[in-house]
């Protein structure tokens, strides 16, 4: 661990700000949670939290009713917004009140919330990474759980009894799986142990919040440990059922698949792809994570597309230069080569396709048609299903660079 990122951090200086507000009220202020973990791994966290002994109302009063948004009063969370003038660039800082939860009946939210200290507040947080707190006015961390210990020897582990915190919140257990994949932490014996036995009633989460998870263990690095920390612990068959019927050997083959997309972030849908590489079809996964149209047609898009760039070598000019134009050809190349990779096989297709990319602009590739249906029509052709066709045909032959006017495609096709 290091001493994370720069001081000159715009959101950091906001929240720092508004904790130094609070202090200044007769307030306790200390920055909370995934903000105080980042820092101690030298990472830039993408969001500030603060904690605080004041009641809702008092950091209303605090900070000003037009600077400040209600979201979860009754839960004691209040956002706090900039004044962009004074903090320019900076995000909102979300204000919680230290509190206690109970009575978890639905497995998702507490239904009760009772106000309280800063070390019942830490205890009732998920794992000990995140159960920490910072004054930032001394940079000294506040720990009542063991979170920096647990930060130092790169353990996951829930704070408390692991059970019981999984019972309050069943998207912890998916939680355990991303939080230890994407940090590359071990998971907690005990924590792996609970989350195992409870893995069955993660369906009583939304697929939205699901999905929001898979997003962030795909797109990250670290996205075959995830996947396959998903089997370990038995939760392959509730997030991804097409994946965990796979044989042995096809699921090794995803987990490999995944592995060979490289050691940087890549976009959802790739993951995704990849994910799904052995499964083929998108529509269970996107209609069970709720997934936007965009990102399900993305992901079918590369899955249909892999078996033609595989053999991209013997393509004719025109398909290689259509495939090309799309918009995840980057993508699509990525998916061939990592497929080639796990398989043992050589890359020389993707390779090729990724020169040929690189070799001819937007403008090769997809290029205006010199032929469209006002010049059919204009010829005497009357519009029809026919129309497609001959415009396709023409659009291909113009690719191939065997027409290259106007008059020239008319007669191609006529």
């Amino acid at each position: 661990m290091n001493d994370g990122p720069s001081p000159a951090d715009p959101n950091r200086v906001f929240a720092e700000f508004v904790a130094a507000e609070l202090s200044r009220a007769g307030h306790i202020g200390l920055l909370a949670g995934g903000c105080v973990r980042d820092r101690l791994l030298g990472k830039t966290p993408k969001d500030y939290d603060v904690a605080t002994d004041a009641p809702p109302a008092e950091v209303r009063k605090t900070f000003g009713r037009r600077r400040t948004l209600s979201v979860g009063e009754s839960f004691g969370v209040i956002v706090v917004l900039p004044d962009l003038k004074r903090f320019p660039g900076t995000q909102q800082v979300e204000v919680a009140t230290f509190r206690e939860e109970s009575g978890y009946a639905d497995g998702r939210r507490p239904d009760a919330v009772r106000f309280s200290t800063p070390q019942a507040d830490a205890q009732r947080r998920d794992f000990t990474i995140n159960g920490l707190f910072e004054d930032p006015a001394t940079g000294e961390v506040v720990d009542y759980v063991g979170g920096q210990a647990d930060l130092e020897a790169g353990v996951l582990r829930a704070i408390g009894d692991p059970a019981e915190r999984m019972r309050e919140d069943k998207l912890r257990l998916l939680r355990a799986v991303r939080f230890a994949a994407t940090l590359g932490f071990q998971l907690d014996p005990a924590t792996a142990d609970a989350v195992r036995a409870m893995a069955a009633e993660l369906p009583v989460v939304s697929g939205e919040r699901i999905g929001a998870e898979m997003r962030r263990v795909l797109a990250h690095p670290n996205r075959a440990v995830g996947v396959r920390l998903l089997g370990e612990v038995d939760l392959l068959v509730p997030v991804a059922p097409e994946v965990a019927a796979l044989t042995a050997a096809g699921r090794d083959r995803t987990v490999a698949v995944l592995n060979e997309l490289g050691d940087e972030p890549v976009p959802f849908p790739l993951g995704l792809a990849a994910l799904l590489i052995d499964v083929g079809a998108v529509r269970g996964t996107a209609a069970r994570w709720r997934l936007s149209n965009d990102e399900t047609q993305r992901t079918r898009d590369l899955l249909a597309d892999v078996a033609a760039l595989d053999e991209f070598a013997a393509l004719p000019t025109h398909r290689k230069k259509r495939l090309l134009a799309r918009e995840h050809a980057a993508d699509l190349i990525a998916l061939v080569a990592a497929v080639r990779r796990a398989d043992g096989r050589p890359t020389e297709d993707a390779d090729a396709a990724a020169a040929y990319l690189r070799s001819h602009g937007p403008e090769e590739l997809a290029p205006a048609p010199l032929l469209t249906g006002a010049d059919l029509i204009a010829a005497g052709k009357t519009p029809g299903p026919e129309f497609k066709a001959l415009l396709d045909r023409a659009y291909d032959a113009q690719l191939d660079g065997e027409v290259r006017t106007k008059e020239d495609a008319l007669t191609f096709v006529l």
